[in-house]
Protein backbone atom coordinates (compact mmCIF):
# COMPACT_ATOMS: atom_id res chain seq x y z
CA UNK A 1 0.00 0.00 0.00
CA UNK A 2 1.05 3.81 -0.74
CA UNK A 3 -0.54 6.45 0.99
CA UNK A 4 0.17 10.27 1.08
CA UNK A 5 -2.05 12.46 3.23
CA UNK A 6 -1.87 15.79 4.72
CA UNK A 7 -4.89 17.76 6.57
CA UNK A 8 -4.87 20.80 8.83
CA UNK A 9 -8.08 20.36 10.94
CA UNK A 10 -10.47 22.19 13.10
CA UNK A 11 -9.94 21.48 16.39
CA UNK A 12 -13.02 22.35 17.95
CA UNK A 13 -15.62 20.33 15.76
CA UNK A 14 -16.09 16.84 14.89
CA UNK A 15 -18.30 17.51 11.85
CA UNK A 16 -18.56 14.87 9.34
CA UNK A 17 -21.55 14.78 6.82
CA UNK A 18 -21.55 11.90 3.73
CA UNK A 19 -24.15 12.18 0.60
CA UNK A 20 -22.68 9.81 -2.06
CA UNK A 21 -23.47 10.92 -5.52
CA UNK A 22 -22.00 7.53 -7.64
CA UNK A 23 -21.62 4.69 -6.33
CA UNK A 24 -21.58 1.85 -9.47
CA UNK A 25 -19.94 -1.29 -10.83
CA UNK A 26 -17.58 -0.34 -14.20
CA UNK A 27 -16.53 -4.03 -14.60
CA UNK A 28 -17.08 -7.17 -12.91
CA UNK A 29 -15.01 -6.66 -10.01
CA UNK A 30 -14.37 -2.66 -10.04
CA UNK A 31 -16.45 -0.13 -8.42
CA UNK A 32 -16.44 3.59 -9.06
CA UNK A 33 -17.70 5.74 -6.00
CA UNK A 34 -17.81 9.51 -5.89
CA UNK A 35 -18.82 11.04 -2.58
CA UNK A 36 -19.35 14.51 -1.54
CA UNK A 37 -19.09 15.02 2.39
CA UNK A 38 -18.69 18.08 4.86
CA UNK A 39 -15.99 17.84 7.15
CA UNK A 40 -13.87 19.06 10.02
CA UNK A 41 -10.63 19.89 7.85
CA UNK A 42 -9.96 23.18 7.16
CA UNK A 43 -7.75 22.01 4.35
CA UNK A 44 -6.63 18.20 3.24
CA UNK A 45 -5.23 15.40 0.63
CA UNK A 46 -5.03 12.19 0.43
CA UNK A 47 -4.16 9.32 -2.31
CA UNK A 48 -4.29 5.52 -1.10
CA UNK A 49 -3.19 3.15 -3.38
CA UNK A 50 -3.29 -0.84 -2.89
CA UNK A 51 -2.65 -4.25 -4.06
CA UNK A 52 -3.44 -8.09 -3.09
CA UNK A 53 -5.90 -6.74 0.20
CA UNK A 54 -9.23 -6.20 0.31
CA UNK A 55 -10.76 -4.03 -1.50
CA UNK A 56 -7.42 -2.88 -3.57
CA UNK A 57 -7.58 0.36 -5.52
CA UNK A 58 -6.94 3.65 -5.77
CA UNK A 59 -8.58 6.46 -4.27
CA UNK A 60 -8.13 10.41 -3.57
CA UNK A 61 -9.23 13.02 -1.36
CA UNK A 62 -9.50 16.73 -1.47
CA UNK A 63 -10.61 19.59 1.12
CA UNK A 64 -11.42 22.52 1.60
CA UNK A 65 -12.95 24.61 4.08
CA UNK A 66 -14.78 22.00 5.34
CA UNK A 67 -16.48 20.70 2.27
CA UNK A 68 -15.19 17.73 0.91
CA UNK A 69 -14.58 15.13 -2.29
CA UNK A 70 -13.52 11.17 -2.32
CA UNK A 71 -13.07 8.97 -5.58
CA UNK A 72 -12.43 5.27 -5.36
CA UNK A 73 -12.01 2.51 -7.65
CA UNK A 74 -11.89 -0.04 -6.10
CA UNK A 75 -11.74 -4.08 -6.41
CA UNK A 76 -14.90 -5.23 -4.67
CA UNK A 77 -13.51 -8.72 -3.74
CA UNK A 78 -11.94 -9.37 -0.78
CA UNK A 79 -8.44 -10.94 -0.87
CA UNK A 80 -7.58 -14.23 0.79
CA UNK A 81 -3.90 -14.14 2.52
CA UNK A 82 -4.31 -17.94 3.09
CA UNK A 83 -4.56 -18.98 -0.36
CA UNK A 84 -2.34 -15.61 -1.88
CA UNK A 85 -5.19 -15.02 -4.24
CA UNK A 86 -8.66 -13.45 -4.45
CA UNK A 87 -11.71 -14.76 -2.65
CA UNK A 88 -14.85 -16.29 -4.03
CA UNK A 89 -18.23 -14.81 -3.45
CA UNK A 90 -20.43 -16.18 -0.82
CA UNK A 91 -22.76 -18.25 -2.82
CA UNK A 92 -19.78 -19.68 -4.55
CA UNK A 93 -17.43 -22.67 -2.29
CA UNK A 94 -14.26 -21.91 -0.62
CA UNK A 95 -10.95 -21.57 -2.34
CA UNK A 96 -9.18 -19.02 -5.37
Amino acid sequence: MIKFSFSLRNPFTQLFKSKVLVNTLVTEYKSLEIEYNRNSEIIGWWLNWSTRQSHAGISFGFSFLSFGIYIALEDIRHWNYDNNCWGKHEDETEGC
